[in-house]
């Protein structure tokens, strides 16, 4: 016999997980700090590119003054300024990298919980129909 509430309840937690599966999928399968992690990585990949792609976008706006104002005795003097700005760039962009995907984190595992939550009451309901459909003295 077909339980009405039990197949509307699984149509739900299907449209569920239909709209929010994707968004869901990270957060089952890494811990945060993985995930986290797992995000940096990519953003340090991604930061360097863009921070090397806009270094060459502005040298070669004015290439002929970059190369004059280049001192090759004191070569220091020169990469100093751009490796700090590097690292400057890179510490704002991985913050605030670390601070979406934490937040993305944590609201991906309230959609799981939410998920699980009602997977815990689909079972209790079929426990509850095999308790009833046991016969009697077993």
């Amino acid at each position: 016999m077909i339980n009405e509430q039990r197949v509307k309840m699984m149509t739900e937690m299907q449209t569920y997980l239909d709209h929010n599966g994707e968004d869901m999928r990270p957060m089952i399968e890494y811990y945060r700090s993985d995930y986290v992690a797992k995000q940096l990585l990519l953003s340090i990949l991604s930061g360097t590119l863009v921070f090397v792609l806009l270094c060459v976008l502005v040298f070669t706006d004015d290439v002929e003054s970059f190369l004059l104002s280049i001192d090759f005795e004191n070569l220091a003097a020169t990469v100093t300024p751009i490796v700090t700005r590097y690292l400057v760039f890179m510490a704002i962009y991985l913050a605030i990298t670390l601070l979406i995907y934490g937040i993305r984190y944590g609201k991906g595992r309230k959609k799981v919980k939410k998920y699980y939550a009602q997977l815990t009451a689909l079972e209790k309901q079929y426990k509850q129909e095999e308790k009833r459909q046991q016969p009697i003295g077993s």
